[in-house]
């Protein structure tokens, strides 16, 4: 039968006959545990290569992947451009070492064509910002939801199919811009994101938005035009701080009665035939909104 590491370690201390049984596996663990850390700058350096490999492979340059260890484990900004000119530099995938590179505060991804994004994302607990616009995502990690400090998440013209569940996690969280998707439902922890100012979910297959969507206490701005919406909750009503609404081109065939409540709104958009449908009152605060657009 072959011994563990531990076994073996203990093994052969108990041959020096200066140990006892417990004595030799209590040093054995003790010397397992420091071998891990001495292990440590290996698999560091293991991840190092590996970014390198992916940088060479789609010829990023030294200025947006640095060639030095120091470097780039420094790195706060990662951002690379797609180069049109020639030179094949359009990413199809981010390696899972990138989860060193725990200095990230931005990331900066545009036009692309990546299909995910790894699972060691939720390592960069610095990230405040993610852009990633324009590639062939479909979801987003649950990881993700780890990064605590993110304010700013866009993934406009992807193929996202759903959020992640917890999403709502993500309490720092103010913009996020998620236009042109395939989204069919919010998860309902979105309503948590009590500092979020602006979602942007226009241009998806949304049929419903969250009944608690009036707890987004501090939302501005709100776009849910182009979707399959058939109502407003009732919670709208709530959005104190609403300044702009937009939710033209859907299903929807009534204003709800609490919109009347949102006395800080100044630009709203909807579709001509829902405010024909809208009750007196509503109409009479509608046409009060300083920018106020009805479409045919």
């Amino acid at each position: 039968m072959q011994l563990s590491k531990r076994e073996h370690i203990a093994l052969e201390l108990l041959k020096t006959k200066n140990f006892s049984t417990k004595k030799s596996f209590k040093l054995a663990d003790e010397f397992s545990i420091s071998s891990l850390d001495v292990d440590h700058p290996i698999s560091e350096d293991c991840d190092l290569k590996k970014i390198w490999q992916w940088a060479d492979e789609f010829n990023i340059p030294e200025s947006e992947i640095p060639r030095n260890k120091d470097q780039l484990l420094s790195m706060s900004h990662l951002q690379i451009l797609r180069d049109y000119d020639g030179n094949s530099r359009c990413l199809t995938y981010l390696p899972e070492a990138i989860g060193i590179l725990v200095n990230l505060k931005q990331i900066h991804l545009l036009n692309h064509e990546l299909t995910k994004l790894p699972d060691s994302i939720g390592n960069l607990k610095k990230l405040m910002f993610i852009s990633v616009d324009r590639n062939n995502l479909t979801e987003l990690p649950d990881s993700i939801c780890k990064l605590r400090k993110l304010q700013v998440l866009t993934a406009t013209r992807n193929s996202l199919i759903k959020l992640p569940n917890e999403i709502g996690s993500l309490m720092s969280l103010q913009l996020i811009e998620l236009a042109g998707n395939k989204l069919n439902k919010l998860p309902s922890s979105i309503t948590h994101l009590t500092e979020l100012e602006i979602l942007d979910i226009r241009w998806n297959r949304l049929t419903e938005l969250p009944d608690t969507i009036g707890q987004l206490s501090e939302l501005q701005e709100l776009h849910i035009e182009e979707n399959f919406l058939t109502n407003l909750p009732d919670s709208i009503g709530e959005l104190s701080y609403l300044e702009e609404i937009h939710f033209d081109n859907n299903h929807i065939t009534r204003v709800p009665e609490g919109i009347c409540n949102l006395k800080r709104i100044n630009t709203l958009v909807l579709d001509n035939s829902i405010f024909e449908n809208s009750s007196n009152s509503v109409k009479g605060f509608l046409n009060g909104i300083e920018s106020f657009e009805k479409k045919l």
